[in-house]
């Protein structure tokens, strides 16, 4: 009675009703708050993969799929993080695009034993605004251009899941913003050329082999950089960051740094290495506690081919660290600028300047250059001769062996 008492009172007042309207409402609004999926299900950055291909208006969810459905020429956008192995055999573009939903554009495969991009010989592929991660980065054996590409890899791990960025037996431009890092760096046997801010820095191989390995042609243009690879703060394996059998031309202020080697210089040279227009070498370091023969040697190059400097280039402030000469061996370091074992051409203002010791415990013979019996030398003046393009090294400009 008391109920039908109340449902009565409230029938009869206008206030009351208006209440029982807006309650009503948000109980149907709480009601529906809980059916619906939260807001952030659908703007997750990792949900999942969208590929549109821009001809046909097709949308696939796996790259692969949209690869093989396209036809040559066509334009692939990817939206999202596509996961799986991607083998491209016909010419295509395919190009990242990040939004506020999908996050940034990523391709992705934990499988460490195969590449996460695989472009076939004779196809042409134009790779744009993406990152690949893990795996075995790219394989290339055809034409790529990959442009504001980052190839990174598992981390600074010495473990097997540390895998070639990228390996190169066709043509490769990376261009751009573009990247490898966090790999076991580059294998190149074609021609690779970077532009740009183009970088391949803090790579590693497991400390057993430099990050950049080439027996092919690479081009390093604009202000590209190789940089901080074999990191190895303390103990450092006697190898090179940069082993050059083939071909390395650096131009327009491209540049190699902060490299650490066990004893082999920054970059090993036995291929042919020129330098134009103010490219440079400068802050790399070789030498270390594993060495039981003596120090370092080549702070910046360890040449044993044949080295074109020219158009105001410059091997600069590179350093030697000594070795363990506990054992009774050559307690020296060589040449903190470059050892010389092959052919070193200076032309058109280079210079090699401000190299030596990295401690004030190591003993150097040649801070700028070092010299055995068999390097030939041309167009190198030492200070404190007119016109010297070797100078303000230390603790001496040149040494040549007896």
């Amino acid at each position: 009675m008391a109920t039908e008492s109340m449902l009565s009172s409230w029938r009869e007042t206008p206030g009351s009703r208006l209440l029982g309207v807006l309650a009503a409402g948000l109980a149907l609004a709480l009601a529906l708050t809980l059916t619906l999926p939260p807001p952030t299900a659908t703007a997750s950055a990792t949900s999942g993969c969208s590929v549109k291909n821009t001809t046909t208006g097709g949308t696939y969810s796996r790259l692969q799929r949209a690869v093989r459905a396209a036809r040559p020429r066509q334009t692939l956008r990817v939206r999202g993080t596509c996961r799986g192995r991607t083998v491209i055999r016909k010419d295509l573009t395919i190009r990242g695009v990040r939004t506020k939903r999908w996050g940034v554009p990523r391709l992705v495969t934990y499988n460490v034993k195969t590449p996460v991009v695989t472009i076939a010989r004779g196809a042409r592929v134009t790779i744009r605004s993406l990152a690949i991660l893990r795996g075995q980065g790219v394989r290339n054996r055809g034409v790529a251009r990959l442009v504001d590409v980052h190839v990174w890899g598992w981390g600074y791990s010495d473990d097997d899941h540390q895998r070639t960025g990228i390996r190169n037996t066709g043509r490769l431009w990376l261009l751009g913003d573009s990247s490898v890092a966090r790999t076991r760096g580059v294998i190149n046997r074609g021609r690779l050329t970077l532009g740009g801010t183009a970088h391949i820095r803090r790579n590693t191989f497991n400390h057993t082999s430099g990050s950049v390995s080439n027996t092919g042609i690479v081009i390093m243009n604009d202000r590209s950089n190789i940089g901080h690879n074999d990191i190895c703060p303390h103990y450092c394996p006697p190898i090179s960051s940069l082993e050059n059998k083939g071909r390395l031309v650096m131009n327009h202020h491209s540049s190699f740094t902060g490299q650490r080697s066990g004893g082999g210089g920054a970059i090993w040279n036995v291929g042919t290495l020129v330098m134009n227009d103010r490219a440079s070498i400068h802050h790399n370091s070789s030498g270390g506690a594993y060495l039981t023969s003596g120090g370092g040697r080549g702070g910046g190059v360890d040449n044993a081919g044949r080295l074109v400097m020219r158009d105001h280039s410059a091997i600069a402030d590179n350093a030697l660290l000594g070795g363990d000469d506990s054992v009774g061996s050559d307690p020296y370091a060589h040449g903190g600028g470059v050892y010389n074992a092959g052919t070193l051409v200076m032309r058109g203002q280079a210079r090699i300047s401000g190299n030596g010791p990295g401690t004030r415990w190591t003993e150097v013979q040649g801070g700028g250059i070092y010299n055995t019996k068999g390097g030939i030398l041309v167009g190198v003046n030492c200070a404190p001769g007119t016109l010297a393009n070797v100078y303000g090294n230390t603790p001496d400009d040149c040494y040549f062996a007896e």
